[in-house]
């Protein structure tokens, strides 16, 4: 009989919706090539909605197990809703409070093979200066700048910097798939006025109310934790120290003046 050694197709424009990633590759471009063992793809070229994506990769067939190897990438991804909805439930969950509002790079690799008993991914995001709203923010996150790197066990961020409301912003987060997150941040150059409370979360609205400051903030050392009560509701816990500048409550009358 007749032995298949090689072969290779060329895609042209060739649309699909893979089973692994329920999303729509438009015009993907490139060869996939076969041999007996399985078959190497890419690299392809294609569309993600407005975002092009590089797909390439190889798999191996074997009489009990498959195994494969995929990297796609795209130097421009735009996170939109119906991507977000194809992640995975606990990578959604993660994502659920953030939009990031504009175009990031990233890299997905995704594997299988007989030691694994699931299929493994592992992402790694480099955000350029991206702008970021926060369910608990009332105002975004501007210029962020750093990596964020995935698993299945969660998200991780390493020296991530930003803007907020006129501050710079340094912080590393973990946000594991057990729902419990952490971040640990640095807040410099903070003025306390009055058009600064439209930046205070709303958790903490009536203590600003009430003390009234004003005067420069620095947080150090910060640290925000959540975790689950016994019924199910997130528990927020946030630890700093506060370095103050010329700092006045005006809501216990005379106090001001306060450095420390």
């Amino acid at each position: 009989g007749l032995t298949l050694q090689s072969a290779e197709l060329q895609l042209q424009a060739v649309d699909v919706e893979p089973d692994l990633f329920p999303v729509s590759i438009r015009a993907l471009r490139g060869p996939i090539r076969f041999h007996s063992q399985g078959l190497r793809i890419g690299p392809l070229e294609g569309r993600l909605g407005r975002s092009t994506l590089s797909i390439a990769g190889d798999a191996k067939f074997g009489r009990e197990n498959h195994e494969f190897n995929l990297s796609v990438q795209s130097p421009e991804l735009v996170f939109g809703e119906t991507l977000a909805a194809a992640l995975p439930e606990t990578v959604r969950a993660s994502l659920h409070p953030l939009r990031v509002r504009d175009p990031f790079e990233i890299e997905v690799n995704v594997r299988k093979n007989a030691t694994l008993p699931r299929i493994d991914w592992d992402l790694v995001a480099r955000l350029p200066g991206v702008t970021v709203d926060h369910e608990s923010l009332p105002q975004p996150l501007r210029n962020v700048r750093g990596t964020v790197t995935a698993d299945p066990s969660g998200f991780r961020g390493q020296e991530l910097l930003a803007e907020y409301a006129g501050a710079t912003l340094r912080a590393d987060f973990a946000a594991p798939a057990t729902c419990d997150q952490s971040v640990a941040f640095d807040l410099d150059g903070v003025v306390l006025d009055e058009s600064s409370r439209s930046a205070v979360p709303p958790a903490f609205l009536p203590l600003w109310d009430r003390v009234s400051p004003r005067g420069k903030l620095r947080v150090e050392a910060g640290k925000l934790t959540r975790t689950r009560a016994d019924d199910g509701q997130p528990v927020w816990n946030l630890g700093a120290t506060l370095r103050v500048n010329d700092l006045a409550l005006l809501g216990f009358g005379e106090l001001e003046g306060i450095d420390g």
